[in-house]
Order: C-alpha cells, then structure tokens, then sequence
C-alpha cells in the first residue's frame, strides 16, 4: 500500500475537507459530516490505492483474533478436562475479550475513536449494555420466557433478530434519546454499539462452548468466535445509520435509522432461521461429537459459513460506517473507507450545495 502519510496536526474543526472525490469537498461540522459537499477545484485526484491481497496478516486486529481463538479452544480442553462448565466459562469470556479486542483495532484504525470525548465513558456503558442485553435475551428465548409460552424453537429462532437486536441497541439508544451530547456523536454511538456486541458476543461464546459433552467444547471452540462477529458488526452497522441521521435530524428517531434497525433485526433472523430445518422438537439436532475427528470435521464446515457470513456483514458495517470516518484520516483509509456523502437524516426537500469555490 502506497499513500502519503496524514499529519496527526492535521485539523478535524469543523469546516471544508477533502472526502475522496477529485474537484469536491465536504462539510464536517467537528464530529460528522453534515451532508453538504460542493465542488472545489483546489481538491486534487487521491493518490492511488495499491491493494495488497495479504495486508490483513501486518495488522494488530487480525493476529488478536488469532490468538484469542487459540485461547479459547485452551479454555475448551479445560472443559472437557474438568467436565465443568466452571471455571471453562470465565476461560472462554477471557479468551472471547482478546478475540474481540480484533473489532476494536479493525475499526478504530478507520475512525479513530480516541478522537471521541469521553470514550471509557462510553466503552463502560457499551459493554454494560451488551452484557445487559447477553442476559435479557437468554431470559426471553429458548430456555426462557418463549419456552414457558409454548414457543418452537423453529419460531424462536426466527425471533432472535428483534430480540438479540433491540436488547444491544436499547441502552445505547436510550442514551441517545436522555443523555447528554457526548452521547450524541455519531461516533460514541458507533463505538458503543460496538462494545455492546462485543461483549454480547463474548458471553453467547461462552455459553455454547462450556458444555462439557464430549468433543463438542473443541468443536464449538473452533467455529464459535468467528461465529461471534456478527454480533458486533451487523449491530455497529445499524448503529452508524441511526447515530448519524439522528445528529443531523436533531432527534433520536428518523425513518432511516428505523430502516437500519429493521434491516439488522432481519439479517439476524435469517442468519439463525437457517437452522430452523436442523432443529427436532424443542432443540437443535446436534451430532454427536464423540471423537476428535468428528468435532474437526463438523467444525470446518461451521467454521466456513461462519466466515462467509462475517465477511458479509463486515461489509456491511463498512458501507454505513465510512459515512462517519473523520477528514484527518481520509486519506489514510482504502477507497472503500472514505466517506460518500449519504443524506441520511436530511429532510428530503433539501439539496446539498453545488458551487465552484
């Protein structure tokens, strides 16, 4: 990859700076983009873009995955050794933080979230959301309140996106809707939506793979944590929607964001309904594990979708989540980082300013 470097001098006030697109400029307001973009001859053609098929192997987030899935597959022979979901469960959470610990490098060398005030504030009150939320949707779903009420798994897991969806973004939005300003940037809210499923994600892990049934700690070990990601990616990906259409609109609720939450719940849903031809009575038909064989070949079938569907809703948190990468690290990203200039949140009647400065 070849690029010039960008100054950390560089100003991120508000003013008129450079997106990506040769003879135009954008309006950053301090903490988003406004919507507003005008063509400026002074913005040169970017520099080009040399894509490297094996960067991701030089970066910090890749090798945290790598090793917290390590640790957790450690944690899971401690289950099985033991034969106890204890103290495997607090193993698998540990490991599950370094693994997650990926997220958060992937996204914060695009956005730059130590830019964001207030930003242990927010990553306390993320993951205290997503544990919050861990723990609610147990409650509500197979095991819990949809089993007291008659409720089919097949059903049930067609309702884990509005269940699984709500409980990470409720706190959050709550926040937005009550809290203070610093709450308000579209950032915090992407990086506390993020924490949220971070922690969300961790917990689910565990909770799959301490049980000691045979080789089927190994197995999940194996395919859980990739599995994980969609947790924080798909939830971050409705996040970046809702917090910057809310900033511009000046109101927590726009009908944009709605869609994005929508969108999310629906996602999820399918991604769990998939199973629903798996399932026998009132639990998932799982195989028996009883060899190492077996858990490494039901595993990397598991694995392989569960990559497939996180490059998938990696790519989809990038679309929405570029629209609030700051100025000063424009330059910096792949073209498929830098802003686009949405109009989410902007009354439909308005049109974003085109003049030559």
């Amino acid at each position: 990859m070849t690029v010039e470097a960008v100054p950390k001098s560089t100003p991120t006030g508000s003013g008129w700076y450079p997106f990506g697109v040769a003879g135009t400029s954008a309006q950053w307001d301090g903490q988003a983009w406004t919507g507003e973009k005008h063509a400026d001859a002074d913005v040169p053609e970017p520099p080009k873009w040399h894509h490297r098929p094996f960067a991701f192997l030089g970066h910090k987030w890749f090798w945290f995955m790598v090793v917290g899935n390590v640790l957790v597959v450690g944690a899971a022979f401690v289950v099985m050794g033991t034969k106890r979901a204890f103290p495997g469960w607090f193993l698998v959470v540990a490991a599950m933080v370094v693994f997650m610990a990926g997220v958060v490098y992937l996204l914060d060398r695009h956005e730059k979230f130590g830019q964001v005030e207030g930003r242990r504030k927010l990553m306390w009150w993320g993951l205290g959301s997503g544990l919050v939320g861990v723990f609610t949707a147990s409650m509500l779903e197979s095991g819990g309140l949809e089993t007291r009420m008659g409720i089919p798994l097949k059903i049930d897991l067609w309702l884990a996106g509005p269940i699984e969806e709500t409980c990470k973004l409720a706190i959050p939005f709550l926040l937005l809707v009550f809290g203070g300003r610093m709450f308000k940037d579209p950032r915090a809210g992407l990086m506390m939506v993020m924490f949220s499923g971070v922690a969300f994600g961790a917990v689910e892990a565990a909770m799959y793979t301490a049980s000691p049934e045979e080789w089927a700690p190994f197995m999940m070990a194996l395919e859980r944590p990739v599995s994980e990601l969609l947790h924080p990616f798909l939830t971050a990906f409705a996040a970046a929607v809702i917090w910057l259409a809310a900033w511009r609109a000046g109101k927590a609720f726009t009908w944009i964001g709605a869609g994005a939450w929508v969108g999310a719940m629906a996602i999820h849903s399918f991604h769990d309904g998939m199973l629903s031809p798996f399932e026998h009575g009132d639990q998932i038909t799982t195989p028996d594990i009883p060899t190492v064989t077996s858990a490494l070949t039901y595993a990397a079938s598991g694995f392989v979708l569960s990559l497939i569907w996180a490059v998938i809703l990696y790519l989809l948190l990038r679309h929405t989540a570029r629209e609030l990468v700051p100025p000063d690290v424009v330059a910096a990203n792949a073209p498929h980082w830098r802003p686009l200039i949405k109009q989410w949140g902007l009354a439909k009647s308005h049109e974003t300013a085109d003049h030559t400065t």
